[in-house]
């Protein structure tokens, strides 16, 4: 992340789930433990460009991703195969998604029907 930060870039992330937050600890081919989530969060915290990063909700991410830098948007309620369970899809973000500026500084925003 760190070769390509710029603040024109825009990072999507989707790092294995933390290991508390799903019921297969075999989910992927490559897993990672807290410190490795940490030093990835430091990168991402780090970052001058736009980051997203999705995961399930937990107190951790919320460390990691504290409400004063970073927006929480909820996805929809889904069951999970493994576990049969419902869990919600998280997407925090450094940035206010659904917002962008053009070129010359002007907001546009995609999710505004331009009703309002």
């Amino acid at each position: 992340m760190q070769l390509y930060d710029s603040p024109t870039t825009l990072f999507y992330c989707d790092p294995p789930y933390l290991h508390v937050t799903r019921g297969d600890s075999k989910a992927y081919g490559f897993e990672m433990d807290v410190s490795q989530h940490r030093e990835f969060a430091a990168v991402a915290n780090g970052c001058s460009g736009k980051v997203a990063v999705s995961g399930y909700d937990h107190p951790f991410m919320e460390e990691m991703f504290p409400p004063d830098r970073w927006v929480k948007t909820l996805g929809a309620d889904k069951t999970i195969h493994s576990t049969k369970g419902s869990r919600q899809e998280v997407l925090w973000t450094n940035f206010a998604p659904g917002k962008r500026e053009t070129s010359r500084g002007e907001a546009i925003d995609f999710f505004s029907d331009g009703l309002n």
